[in-house]
């Protein structure tokens, strides 16, 4: 009985083995497709965010209508966005009187365009790829309507949308589409005849209402497992044994991360850095963003990516942040209390918007170390700004309080500077994506400038982050962004570090 049972045991690993790597392959290709998905829709963010920001620049100087100040902007803009395919200005008439090429003459009468695509609450509407008399091929066209009934517009080709996906990464018969309303813009590969033996994953870009889905077929998933069945049997036999020898020894040795986060919450073993923020007027460090790391036991320092996002998850981030609030008082009060225009950046989740703990947690610190409110700076990711009244309750309550509040990553995420408008926010920071593209050629290069001008606009200060070189300090100072943070000053420091940072780089300029 007992051979019969230890043979069972020694089966069941390889029947297992199969089992899981059939479940590895399809969890790694759902994986792959909702990679590709999420990447395409960072692209396609990027593309419609370059659209909607030309035009909005554009508009201003095509109140005017066809006048060299906006041929000579349409010709900036193209010099910029290479990938676009042109701009155009149409008179109330509809005849385009003049493009990034020069005025025409005579105007051109262009045929009415069927503009179908009209996301709900935004000024720049769309078309379904269509030929145009102006340019070769189709175009996707983004019109942006002025006032007196005139109109400009861009254009760009549909694949530019999905130029960055090489054309067989979903396999043969993968799939890709982007979407706006429902309506396709651009496609890419086979389109699958059912949904019954497809994989798909679609995600919001974020602008428009537009949506990225992607399709791979379950054959194209196997392709790998199916050849490697026979090291799939070799492996669960080898497992078999290991398991029938190893069963007890192995049991409730180690507990899970879950476990190590709380255990580590309740002992307190995180630590925070400081990364200088320095004021590029002046160049002087008027501040520093606090960021959490934990000192493991027994594998040193866990890196923010391992565990913030499960401490998010669980919400141990609520009592994490508490204590990263009271650290900063005991590490930076006396630099605080010092320097009433020193200011310390705090993160917060989307999980601190659910009530106003957070808030009174703010408050009991900066009273605990004489600390005023109005030096700390509350930094939301897009992500974390919700349209709802709670989320407005906080960020009220934390400006009541005499604390700022700066919407962090943006551009990144879901939301535009519209959207952002309705919070009673104080500054907004360019992400470090949108900064390295400073001087190069990338189709995004040009995103910050318009970010810099629209959050100017708004009335919101600006700070850069990810600054890595002298090129990008000077661009960013020369375009009017007061602050900054990134390894071109500092890297994360230790607080007594940061303290001797800060006094050594202040007193160059003394």
């Amino acid at each position: 009985m007992f051979a019969v049972g230890a043979g069972f045991l020694a089966l069941l690993p390889i029947v297992g083995s199969l089992a899981y790597t059939y479940r590895s392959a399809i969890d790694r290709a759902e994986a792959k497709v909702e990679e590709v998905a999420r990447q395409v829709a960072e692209h396609v963010h990027g593309v419609l965010w370059s659209a909607e920001g030309a035009l909005a620049d554009l508009a201003y100087f095509a109140r005017a209508g066809c006048t060299p100040d906006l041929i000579r902007e349409f010709r900036n803009k193209a010099a910029a966005l290479y990938a676009m395919r042109g701009f155009g200005y149409v008179d109330a008439d509809g005849y385009l009187t003049c493009t990034s090429f020069g005025k025409l003459a005579p105007p051109v009468k262009i045929r009415d365009l069927e503009v179908t695509i009209k996301p709900e609450g935004s000024l720049v509407w769309f078309t379904p790829p269509v030929a145009t008399e102006f340019t070769p091929g189709v175009s996707i066209v983004a019109l942006h309507n002025l006032r007196d009934g005139s109109l400009i517009d861009v254009l760009f080709p549909p694949e530019l949308l999905l130029s960055t996906l090489p054309p067989d990464v979903l396999g043969d018969d993968g799939f890709v589409r982007v979407t706006m309303l429902g309506i396709e813009l651009s496609a890419l590969g086979t389109r699958p005849l059912s949904a019954e033996d497809t994989l798909s994953a679609t995600t919001d870009v974020g602008l428009f209402d537009a949506q990225v889905t992607a399709t791979a077929t379950r054959s194209w998933a196997l392709s790998g497992w199916r050849q490697n069945l026979t090291v799939n049997g070799i492996v669960g036999i080898f497992a078999g044994l290991v398991l029938v020898g190893g069963v007890a020894h192995l049991a409730g040795r180690r507990s899970s991360i879950t476990d190590e986060l709380k255990d580590a919450v309740a002992n307190q073993e995180f630590e925070v850095h400081y990364q200088p923020v320095i004021d590029l007027r002046d160049d002087r460090c008027v501040g520093a963003e606090a960021l959490i790391r934990w000192r493991h036991p027994e594998r040193g320092l866990v890196p923010p990516d391992l565990f913030i996002a499960l401490a998010e998850e669980t919400g141990a981030i609520i009592p994490m942040t508490r204590w990263i609030m009271r650290q900063v008082g005991e590490d930076m009060g006396e630099l605080l209390r010092a320097d009433g225009g020193f200011h310390i950046a705090i993160n917060l989740a989307p999980a601190h918007f659910t009530s106003l703990d957070v808030v009174a947690d703010a408050q009991e610190a900066a009273k605990a170390h004489d600390i005023d409110p109005a030096q700390l700076l509350f930094e939301v990711t897009e992500r974390g700004l919700v349209d709802d009244q709670g989320c407005r309750d906080v960020i009220d309550a934390l400006g009541e309080l005499g604390s700022e509040v700066a919407i962090d990553d943006f551009g990144t995420g879901y939301s535009s500077l519209a959207y952002v408008e309705k919070f009673k926010l104080d500054y907004l920071k360019i992400d470090k994506a949108f900064v390295s593209t400073i001087g190069t050629e990338a189709a995004s290069a040009g995103l910050s400038a318009i970010i810099i001008d629209m959050a100017r606009q708004l009335g919101l200060r600006i700070i850069a982050e990810g600054v890595e070189t002298e090129a990008q300090m000077t661009y960013l100072r020369d375009h009017g962004v007061t602050n900054a943070q990134g390894y071109y000053f500092a890297k994360p420091l230790p607080a007594a570090d940061f303290l001797d940072f800060a006094r050594r780089y202040n007193a160059k300029g003394d």
